[in-house]
């Protein structure tokens, strides 16, 4: 049994209050067009088949490349992937709200000193992550990184599309974790977590006291946080009810967590918030 305290909530509750204040930030400033207009997709059948298709493959080749890389205990090589990976996403993600805040204050910057902003942000994310020896610097930056992506996707994700990839990432996590891939990478990890405080792959969990979060289950709740907060129209009220109720089901899986040891992080939080969401619809929160 692993022992669970009130700050083992803090990875839901800081994910998607940065997922309701980054999209709060996106939809006031001009940037939310130019995204929009970048990565426009119509919301219809196809465009939902092809997105989930999509990113299935790619959680398959990237589950596939890390059970490999674990066999043969290449666990430099996994952390040198996640490295690389946060440093390129780094600099889109850190521009999107450079740029989102400075058409806020209504200022201008030379647009190569924003991207030698987002360079320095993307190397401090990166290096943080993989160098640090405490878990606090790990997880106040994968939870900031992992909440600001969360805007982002649902700008360049059909509505529709984004909650149904939300029902069904969830559905699969719980095979994933308890059943699938997931539980023999726990399984294979087990054995050098033990004693630690500091997951072996760096970038790919966010330690915290003993208790290790996917980064994509902090993207996940952050999405639907952001979701919640601008359908049907935007509102910040709905968009906190909903986040309620996901750090709610958070707050049910780590009960899960103190019996089993391990559990999946998305079924419960996706499933309270999307019925937060559509109580939210039905009522008119505004």
């Amino acid at each position: 049994m692993r022992k669970i305290h009130i700050i083992h909530l803090l990875p839901a509750i800081l994910s998607v209050s940065i997922g309701i204040s980054g999209t709060l930030v996106i939809e006031h400033s001009q940037v939310k067009n130019y995204l929009e207009i970048s990565f426009s997709l119509e919301d219809n059948v196809l465009s939902t088949i092809i997105i989930i298709l999509l990113f299935f493959a790619l959680i398959l080749l990237g589950t596939v490349i890390l059970l490999v890389l674990l066999k043969f205990k290449a666990l430099s090589v996994i952390n040198g992937m996640y490295f690389v990976l946060f440093l390129i996403t780094g600099l889109f993600l850190y521009q999107v709200y450079i740029m989102s805040l400075i058409s806020l204050l209504n200022i201008f910057i030379n647009e190569n000193i924003i991207w030698i902003i987002s360079i320095i942000f993307s190397l401090i994310t990166s290096f943080i992550v993989l160098l640090s020896k405490k878990d606090i610097p790990i997880f106040i930056t994968l939870t900031l990184y992992g909440g600001l992506l969360g805007p982002v996707f649902r700008l360049m994700l059909p509505l529709w599309s984004a909650i149904i990839l939300l029902i069904i990432i969830s559905i699969y996590d719980m095979y994933s974790v308890l059943y699938g891939p997931l539980k023999q990478i726990i399984e294979t990890l087990g054995g050098n977590t033990s004693g630690k405080s500091l997951p072996p792959i760096r970038g790919a969990l966010i330690p915290l006291k003993g208790i290790n979060l996917g980064i994509g289950d902090v993207v996940f709740y952050s999405l639907l946080a952001s979701i919640s907060t601008v359908y049907p129209t935007l509102s910040a009220s709905r968009g906190l009810m909903v986040a309620a109720l996901i750090i709610t089901g958070y707050y049910l899986t780590l009960k899960l967590v103190k019996k089993r040891g391990y559990a999946p992080a998305l079924p419960l939080p996706v499933t309270l918030g999307l019925i937060g969401l559509l109580i939210g619809i039905v009522i008119g929160i505004r």
